[in-house]
């Protein structure tokens, strides 16, 4: 069940590429001005048989016009508490502003907001998904290999693109920045694809990186999303007077100064990790 923001005046037809394998669970919102008004016979007839919900919003012209109110709808969808993935179909690199505005303030564990190409990027590898296997030792901490938890995740893939994956997912703070190196390494397809099959997994999987098990030791009662977040900040830093002003920036006074607290002893001796 997703739903499908359509950027058509930026798409045109090759967006809807895959329409014809949604279902009826997926709604599809098509954003459309005067500039871009008219429809192939082909692409009619592949809308008019798909089996998702369609429907169509003109929206007003003008510079941005549309992107503004396509955003202002797709924070009206998480507002209103959808269960639902959003995917906005557009080539424009904008929306990737308003995507990582949702990872770093608004983001759910159930919901992805996800600017793609066309819909069929969105679904290449769903029927592929399987869980991260992930078992557990005697102390507690996740233990097995980043490297096997890809092969799980991405079957078809060679040895060398999941050490080429691992590479990439390790040096990214978030979602937003994995989606433009993944796109960036493996040309938009591919890098859409892999990423699809990665992003509901994205923290179990940075949680392998040895700098984020070394502060879960430390921080315990913390959860994993927070492990991952506190290790994007330890890579960044180059000392404890930064260190303690990006926690503080990341997660308030409060929570930062306990992080820090807890770490500031440890600082160096983590950042040989890394």
């Amino acid at each position: 069940m997703s739903v499908y923001l359509v950027d058509y005046e930026n798409v045109n037809a090759d967006g809807f590429r895959g329409v014809e394998r949604l279902n009826k669970d997926d709604s599809v919102y098509v954003f459309y001005t005067t500039n871009a008004e008219n429809l192939s016979f082909e692409l009619h007839k592949k809308l008019v048989e798909s089996a998702a919900e369609i429907k169509y919003f003109s929206v007003a012209s003008g510079k941005n016009a549309l992107d503004f109110q396509l955003s202002m709808f797709a924070g009206y969808l998480v507002g209103k508490g959808t269960t639902q993935n959003i995917y906005i179909i557009s080539n424009d690199k904008g929306f990737d502003a308003d995507t990582a505005f949702y990872d770093s303030f608004l983001i759910s564990e159930n919901v992805d907001v996800v600017r793609c190409t066309s819909i069929a990027s969105t679904l290449v590898s769903k029927e592929k998904k399987r869980k991260v296997k992930i078992t557990k030792s005697d102390g507690g901490v996740k233990q097995d290999t980043l490297y096997s938890a890809l092969c799980a995740l991405l079957p078809d893939y060679s040895s060398c693109d999941v050490i080429n994956i691992s590479t990439i997912l390790m040096s990214t703070a978030d979602k937003r920045e994995l989606h433009t190196e993944l796109v960036a390494r493996f040309r938009q397809q591919k890098g859409e694809e892999i990423y699809t099959a990665l992003k509901a997994d994205f923290v179990k999987l940075r949680a392998y990186d040895p700098v984020c098990v070394k502060v879960r030791e430390f921080l315990k009662n913390y959860s994993e999303a927070d492990a991952v977040s506190i290790t994007s900040v330890i890579k960044k830093t180059e000392d404890k007077n930064k260190f303690y002003v990006e926690l503080v920036a990341k997660f308030g006074q409060k929570k930062g100064l306990d992080v820090y607290n807890r770490l500031k002893k440890h600082f160096l001796n983590i950042k040989k990790i890394a």
